[in-house]
Order: structure tokens, then C-alpha cells, then sequence
């Protein structure tokens, strides 16, 4: 406020404390006299390229010409198309520009890029690459059979995307399919898009070991072939109205391996928080924290893999060196969540099926349909929440939402220390179950965005814990805008979980979940993850106090109101609100 106060643009935010700023060399120096100024320096251009870039730079060796993904400062055309004048002016060729968003798409050899990353309108520049691809027994796993024996719960009016490389739309599995663009056929995307909306042979045709998740009546899959997507944005926006009202996208592939945060993450960040849709994403399957910089954005729903040995006995699972894990670069927590990683039963092309589909690209799609399952249960007000609109998709909780009850309702692997094989940054919080999203809904509380935080104001919840009650899990996740490329740490905004027990010890989020599948008490707030959870084991009966903070509010995350602030999501299961939802106080200060 008081740098825009005084004239100067404020672009983006950069950790820890400072921001971007577009300002004239005198207001440079009045702005550098202000108190709460520590320091102006220059936005040099070396800041603004990844580190293989700025080795491309230094040495002959390599390709004369890079295609490059340019970040622009500002959202939208105006900005970018300053940049795309002044690089075609350079002898600069474009290869992607969308109106919408921040990336601009260039062809470049080792003088133009000099030129582009000194533009004042250029945040960050990264190499381009081309997109890569990454059920029986799920269904029991995932609580699918559970919840539809018991509840008649099966997918009715929920809709969702696969977007991966092309579908065999002719499948016999595959009743209904609504095309999102032109389409080719390949094998993955035809086992992707079974793993969620194969119908087996429950309209008289086909394998019954087939089964997708969400597969009754009324229920419509959604396929698009990335082979055709040139406007991410515009795309994933079109899925917001007619004729597709979808509730999540489920992506098996994603750009070339990396451990960093780059243009892509970013770009999903921006999406999916612009947009509010629940968005699915393969970590990748290199055994290492090489993964998809998709599966690094903080709003994404990032899967990992855990292989099951084709059984339901759950003892003998292992990571064993196989699926992409975390942590992010930043110490972030992923992936969020995983699913089994071998042995899937699914549809292929040829109108027929396979048994040994696997990798990161098998879980997404499972973890997409227990996705739907949840929505659909929400909007059959499983939770007590009263939504409203005549269909799912109107009645659906916003993204972060859906994250939180997905996370919170995942069944953990039991482990022991960060060098276990299944360790939080293998396993991410769990494998996502229906079943227990639908058995702990009756003792919880559920907020959905229904709190916009500002700098240092705190919403406090009440819950009550019966006595003998098997876990508290509290879990808070938090829209964030995109990261800050040229910055080591990607969160904008800080919004902190803390739970405190009737006798009045203190949980942070997150603190020794890392290590372990219950929380430790003491420690300090998290500052890195927009995902915080506290896991409590054989809570004390009695009321319990939940409280989420807005530490640092850097960006206004809320655009919906005209003050800078934030809103959260989150899920409290093995209590009740007292009373429910009334008396959660908004406070200032800690």
C-alpha cells in the first residue's frame, strides 16, 4: 500500500518480504527513502532465467535456436504483447501467443534471448517441451462398491474430463463420450478415460473387471487429446459452461521432467485459481523427485503410486523405487495424495482390455473417480452443508474444497521416519476412499470458503471429540495465486492451521507428519504448504479449538472482495462443530 501510494506498480510479490515494482529511477530513490524500504535493487535479467538457460548463454555447445516459455509481469494481452514487438523486432520468432494469462512462446537464438530477458515487462524465462504420457480391485479399495451398494452412490450427473493423447471413442465401454476438441486414438488414453468412466458390462456388453468409478446413469465423461491444445486456459475455462459443466479435469501426462517450479506450475496455479475447478495431476514415474512441473503447482491435486501387487492386503505394498515423489523444491509436501501403481485392469484400443496398465498415469484416473464419488456425495448434502442448484455441478464445493475432503479422507500407510519407504513424501496423505469420506462425514465440520482472512485476522472454530474417538484429522488447504518463479520459495500467502486440545496443547499443521502418520505437539506454524493437516490419534474428549491464521497476505487471493485477503477450506473429521457454524469468531492479531 504505501509503495503504490507514492506511484510505483507493484507487479509481484517475492519472497521473503519485497516485491517487483515498475518505477522511474527518481521514484526509485524516493521510494528507497521510505521506512519500511530496506533495499531497491534492479530486477536483473539474470534473475529472470532458469539455470539451464543462463548455461545455454555461456557456451557454444547446444542447439543455435531454443523455443522458450517467456513470463510475462502482467496477466493478459497488453503486457505480452509489448514483449512479442520488441523480440520480433530482435529477429524473434513467436510459437505460442493466447490473450489470456502470462506465457508467451518464443523461438530464439543466444542474442535475442540476452534481449527478451532484459524486457521490463519479462518475469521469467524457462526452456519449452513437449508433452509426454506418463480396476476391480480399486473399486473395492477406493469404497466405489461400497458406496454404491449401500447408497445407490455411483457417479448420477457428475462430469469430468480425461484430457490425455487421444481416445478409441468407439469403445464398447465407452457410452455417451463427449469430445472436448478434435481427437486421434492411442491406447493411453483410451486405459486413462476406462479408469474413470468405463462402464464394464453394465449396459450388456463387455468385462465387468473393467468397472470405471463413475459409471451409472447420468453420468458423462469428458475427452480431450492434448494433441490439440494450444490454450490451456481457455480450454480449462470452456469446461466451466455448456455443454460440459465439469466438476474436475484428470491428467495423465504433463511437460518434460524437472524439480523445479517453472512456467507450467505456474500457469496451473493460475488457472485453477482463477477458475476453481479441481484439477488431478500424474507426479510421474522416474523413482525420483524428477517429476511433472504440473505436479508441482500448489493447487493441483498432484497423484503419486504405490504398487499393490494386484491384492487387496495392503501389508506387503511398497513405493519400492517406482512413481515420482517430493518434496517440491521449496520443501513443499507432495504429492498430495496416491493411488496403486500396477496390475490395472482397463480398457484399450481394439474395443478390448488390458491387464498390466500402470505408472502415475494409472492412479490419477483412480484417484479422479473417488473425486467425483465425493462430489456427488456432496451434492446430496452428504456433509449437512445444504447446497444449492439443481445439479451437481452447481451444487459442487469450490476446488480447494473438493482437495481438502479428498486428503482428509485418505487411508495413510502406516510408516516410521523420512527414509521409510513409504514415507509422507512417497505416499503424499494417503489413498483417497469414498467409503471414509461417506462413514466420517456424520462427525465433522466443513467450511467452504466462508472466511476471507486478512493480514493477521484468525477464524476460530469450536468442535467437541466423544470420548473414545479414534482420530481427529483436521485438514486446511488454501487457494494461492501463482508462484513467483525467479523465487525459491512458491507460496504468496501464509495461512497457518494451529489445533488445541481441551487441556490445552498445541498443534501446528503439518508438524511431524512428515515423519509420521500422527501429529507432534509444540513446534512453530508451517510456512511453506498451502496444505496443512493435523492428524491427532485417541483425542481427549471434550471441546477442541481450530484456528486458521493469515500470517502473511502478500496478494490479494480473494478477488471477490475489494480488500487484500485470503479464503481457506476445511475439513475437520472425529468431532462436531459447537455449535455448528455459529460463534467462529474472525480475530485481529495472533
Amino acid at each position: 500500500e504505501a509503495l503504490a501510494a507514492v506511484g510505483a506498480e507493484v507487479l509481484q510479490y517475492f519472497p521473503f518480504n519485497a516485491h517487483v515494482v515498475r518505477m522511474s529511477p527518481a521514484l526509485a530513490q524516493t521510494v528507497a527513502g521510505l521506512d519500511i524500504v530496506e533495499r531497491v535493487e534492479p530486477y536483473h535479467p539474470s534473475f529472470r532465467l532458469e539455470a539451464e538457460l543462463r548455461d545455454w548463454l555461456a557456451s557454444a555447445a547446444g542447439p543455435a535456436e531454443m523455443r522458450v516459455r517467456v513470463q510475462a509481469l502482467e496477466w493478459g494481452a497488453e503486457g505480452k504483447g509489448r514483449i512479442l514487438a520488441d523480440a520480433q523486432a530482435q529477429g524473434a520468432r513467436a510459437a505460442l501467443n493466447n490473450p489470456e494469462g502470462q506465457i508467451l512462446e518464443l523461438w530464439v537464438d543466444r542474442d535475442q534471448l540476452r534481449q527478451v530477458a532484459a524486457h521490463d515487462d519479462v518475469l521469467w524465462i524457462d526452456r519449452w517441451s513437449a508433452p509426454e504420457n506418463d480396476m476391480d480391485l480399486v473399486r473395492t479399495d477406493s469404497g466405489a462398491n461400497f458406496v454404491e451398494t449401500n447408497f445407490g452412490v455411483c457417479g448420477q450427473g457428475v462430469r469430468g474430463e480425461v484430457l490425455d493423447s487421444g481416445f478409441e471413442t468407439t469403445h464398447m465401454d465407452f457410452d455417451g463420450i463427449l469430445l472436448h476438441g478434435s481427437n486421434s486414438s492411442s491406447s493411453h488414453g483410451t486405459s486413462t478415460f476406462g479408469i474413470v468412466f468405463g462402464n464394464g458390462n453394465r449396459d450388456g456388453d463387455g468385462n465387468a473387471q473393467g468397472t470405471g468409478q463413475l459409471i451409472c446413469s447420468g453420468v458423462q465423461g469428458i475427452a480431450a487429446d492434448y494433441d490439440f491444445l494450444s490454450n490451456r486456459f481457455t480450454h480449462t475455462q470452456q469446461l466451466k459452461g455448456s455443454p460440459y459443466f465439469a466438476s474436475f479435469q484428470s491428467n495423465s501426462w504433463g511437460n518434460a521432467l524437472t524439480t523445479q517450479y517453472n512456467t507450467i506450475s505456474s500457469e496451473m496455479d493460475d488457472i485453477i485459481w482463477r477458475l476453481d475447478i479441481a484439477i488431478t495431476q500424474s507426479q510421474s514415474n522416474a523413482g525420483s523427485q524428477q517429476s511433472r512441473p504440473q505436479a508441482w503447482a500448489k493447487n493441483i491435486i498432484s497423484i503419486g503410486g504405490i504398487r499393490h501387487g494386484n491384492t487387496l492386503d495392503t501389508s506387503n505394498d511398497s513405493w519400492s523405487g517406482g512413481a515420482s515423489i517430493g518434496p517440491a523444491a521449496d520443501g513443499r509436501i507432495k504429492p498430495d495424495v496416491h493411488y496403486w501403481y500396477d496390475s490395472i485392469f482397463t480398457t484399450t484400443t481394439g474395443n478390448t482390455y488390458t491387464t498390466g496398465f500402470g505408472g502415475t498415469s494409472a492412479a490419477t484416473p483412480e484417484v479422479s473417480g473417488v473425486l467425483g464419488l465425493i462430489v456427488q456425495q456432496w451434492s446430496d448434502n452428504v456433509w449437512g452443508t445444504n447446497p444449492t442448484g439443481s445439479t451437481v455441478f452447481e451444487r459442487q464445493p469450490h476446488a480447494s474444497t473438493i482437495k481438502a475432503l479428498l486428503i482428509n479422507s485418505s487411508q495413510q500407510y502406516p510408516f516410521t521416519g523420512t527414509t521409510s519407504d513409504l514415507t509422507r513424501t512417497h505416499q503424499g496423505w494417503g489413498r483417497p476412499s469414498a467409503r471414509l469420506a461417506r462413514e466420517r462425514a456424520a462427525n465433522s465440520l466443513v467450511v467452504d470458503h466462508g472466511t476471507a482472512l486478512q493480514l493477521n485476522q484468525t477464524a476460530t472454530y469450536t468442535v467437541n471429540v466423544a470420548s473414545g474417538t479414534g482420530d481427529l484429522k483436521v485438514t486446511m488447504v488454501y487457494p494461492d495465486p501463482p508462484g513467483t518463479t525467479s523465487s525459491t520459495l512458491h507460496r504468496i500467502n501464509d495461512l497457518s492451521l494451529q489445533v488445541t486440545s481441551p487441556g490445552g496443547t498445541v498443534y501446528h499443521g503439518n508438524n511431524g507428519l512428515l515423519a509420521g502418520n500422527w501429529s507432534t505437539s509444540g513446534g512453530s506454524p508451517n510456512t511453506i504448504d498451502t496444505v496443512e493437516n493435523v492428524f491427532v490419534q485417541n483425542p481427549a474428549a471434550g471441546t477442541w479449538t481450530i484456528q486458521v491464521r493469515a500470517a502473511e497476505i502478500n496478494q490479494d487471493a480473494h478477488l471477490a472482495t475489494p480488500e487484500a485477503d485470503a479464503v481457506f477450506s476445511l475439513v475437520a473429521t472425529g468431532a462436531v462443530a459447537v455449535p455448528a457454524f455459529c460463534g467462529n469468531g474472525i480475530k485481529e492479531g495472533s
